[in-house]
């Protein structure tokens, strides 16, 4: 999504500068994901509490299904 969103704003002619912010970038932006998710926290250092969370979430999706469903006539 990331790398579509800049290839929007190229078409529309926004510009785009280097990181002293006054020297315009030429040429196609294209985003170094690789990068990115070197640098990504939530990957490299994930909350403790997210599995159980996801655990959580997924237990109370099925009780609702299962309330939804005896709820359907």
């Amino acid at each position: 999504m990331a790398q579509e969103l800049i290839n929007v704003m190229q078409g529309a002619g926004v510009p785009f500068y280097l990181g002293d912010g006054r020297t315009r970038r030429t040429g196609p932006v294209r985003v170094d994901f690789g990068r990115l998710i070197s640098r990504d926290t939530l990957i490299s250092n994930p909350p403790r509490s997210i599995a159980s969370d996801l655990r959580l979430i997924g237990w109370i999706d099925e009780i609702l299904d299962g309330i939804v469903a005896r709820l359907s006539f």
